[in-house]
């Protein structure tokens, strides 16, 4: 029946923006210490409850670095089963030094060491 598959839908589509909350607030948690003002969004503008978009209110390119990197290409390095779920459209990178600590912090996460 038609409203049995709606209930559940609306269950998964909960439950789905419920891990993916989850996720997004772990991976903050992990990375406040480098990224203090790191937060995230679930869904996107064209888009529903399937991908986790990162910001950072204090992303600035200086002058002086030369190389930056993404976060959802770093969080990809260590997660790449969230490839298609992971954006960072309005802003988030490091420089080469915090993205080694970032990369390690991560990898902490994925060990499950909350990133420490």
């Amino acid at each position: 029946m038609i409203t049995e598959k709606i209930k559940k839908y609306i269950e998964k589509c909960r439950e789905a923006m419920e891990l993916a909350n989850a996720i997004g607030n772990e991976i903050c948690n992990a990375l406040k210490d480098v990224m203090p003002n790191l937060g995230y969004f679930v869904g996107q503008q064209d888009g529903g409850i399937e991908a986790i978009c990162f910001y950072d209110r204090d992303a600035e390119i200086s002058a002086f670095d030369t190389e930056y990197y993404y976060l959802d290409e770093l969080i990809l390095e260590v997660f790449p089963e969230l490839e298609g779920h992971i954006c960072c459209s309005f802003g988030a990178w490091v420089n080469e030094e915090k993205a080694r600590i970032v990369r390690e912090k991560l990898k902490s996460l994925r060990q499950g060491n909350k990133g420490e």
